[in-house]
């Protein structure tokens, strides 16, 4: 299972400041790229909250290739974005 860090959970939370209620950020599983994208949980996903609303949703496969990695938030020159670590 994936592990989202508070920090990641922060900034995927203020990502989401713009979208409607019920959206989350989901990550989906293109060829050995992730792409992101604004959708809403469907049945049979993997959800994660934070601080009570859900912010990130995942897909089987997407759920499969994140297995055991962690996503955090790291700083860059562009300002903070999000890893897999």
């Amino acid at each position: 299972m994936l592990t989202v860090t508070d920090a990641a959970g922060e900034h995927l939370a203020r990502m989401l400041t713009v979208a409607s209620e019920g959206t989350a950020i989901r990550l989906v599983a293109s060829g050995e790229d992730l792409k992101v994208q604004l959708d809403s949980a469907k049945p049979g996903d993997a959800t994660f909250d934070h601080k009570g609303a859900r912010v990130l949703v995942l897909d089987e496969q997407a759920a499969g290739l994140l297995a055991g990695k962690t996503l955090d938030v790291t700083e860059t020159n562009e300002g903070p974005r999000l890893a897999l670590v």
